[in-house]
């Protein structure tokens, strides 16, 4: 008999405080295999006095495609080497772990009122079609719609997403931030954060609640197109470290901003949103002097509005490696 997978609300709640501001696309395909560039997906912003220097990273990996990545870690180690500073999107310094686990739990207290329905369940709110599909794919996956059915659709679709990811290997534990933490560490090299953990967590309230404001057709669309897509999520996730590598930038665009209306606009919210709140810390890190190592996620650094454009357009200099 084949094993079901006890997904409870607690569970997802625990995996979306940790997966929300990862890439998702899952209304993308990976059909398209990357190019090697003649430049690498590492960049410099420099003023007169200090230097930063970007690596794109990938929140989550799995331990497969550490070879693939090796090549640009390798490139990108002599700068991290030269760095006094290294920053991330949150700061992992300033608070301990007791502190962190209770704003987990306040933020999963709160998420848990937005993602839930108190009316009406899942299969009173599709239609017959696409709950057809989901049945078909929670089988698959061999979850139970039972103990999900009272999630609003597009929560179930992040749910599905994360329980996906998880399945497949790909976690938070071995992606490139977590790596880079760790040699930061080891160096004793100073820690910053772009925004601090509560900020991160208040994000992640924002984009549950931008999810949250689609209207019902929406979110049926979303969670559709998400079953349509999951079984190429590991496909994708590969494609977009491969391409990371290659820094082909025609596969990163289409998809990091090829994705479709619906999603692209609370995707892009999120993105730009963020990395306009970025841009006077970073300004601040190049009014001071020497180098600095800002590790941030890839979409942050490609596409409309990234942070490289908003500091070229302040006046910096700008190189691609």
């Amino acid at each position: 008999m084949r094993r079901r997978h006890a997904l409870t609300l607690g569970g997802l709640l625990a995996l979306a405080t940790l997966t929300a501001l990862a890439p998702v696309t899952p209304l993308l395909r990976a059909s398209t295999q990357p190019a090697q560039s003649a430049h690498h997906c590492f960049w410099k912003a420099s003023s007169s006095t200090a230097v930063l220097y970007f690596f794109g990273s990938f929140h989550v990996l799995k331990p497969e495609m550490e070879p693939v990545i090796a090549p640009l870690i390798a490139l990108s180690l002599p700068y991290f080497q030269q760095a006094h500073t290294v920053v991330f999107e949150p700061s992992y310094e300033g608070i301990s772990q007791d502190e962190y686990r209770k704003m987990q739990d306040a933020y999963r207290k709160k998420l848990s009122t937005t993602m839930v329905n108190t009316d009406k369940t899942i299969p009173e709110i599709l239609s017959a079609e696409t709950l057809a599909v989901l049945k078909q794919t929670m089988a698959e996956m061999s979850l139970e719609l039972e103990k999900l059915q009272m999630l609003k659709p597009w929560a179930l679709a992040e749910a599905l997403i994360a329980t996906q990811k998880e399945k497949l290997g790909w976690k938070k534990q071995y992606g490139l931030d977590e790596s880079f933490v760790k040699k930061a560490k080891e160096a004793q090299k100073r820690i910053v954060g772009l925004e601090t953990t509560q900020e991160q967590l208040e994000e992640l309230d924002a984009k549950a609640n931008r999810l949250n404001a689609m209207s019902d057709d929406m979110q049926e669309r979303y969670l559709l197109k998400t079953l349509q897509s999951l079984k190429e999520v590991g496909n994708l996730y590969e494609t977009i470290v491969k391409a990371m590598v290659a820094c082909d930038t025609t596969v990163l665009e289409e998809l990091f901003v090829g994705m479709d209306q619906d999603a692209q606009e609370v995707y892009y919210r999120v993105l730009q949103r963020r990395n306009q709140q970025w841009l006077e810390k970073l300004e601040t890190f190049l009014q001071q002097e020497g180098a600095f190592f800002v590790v941030v996620g890839l979409g942050h650094l490609i596409g409309p509005g990234n942070v490289l454009h908003l500091l070229t357009e302040r006046g910096y200099a700008v190189e691609q490696f």
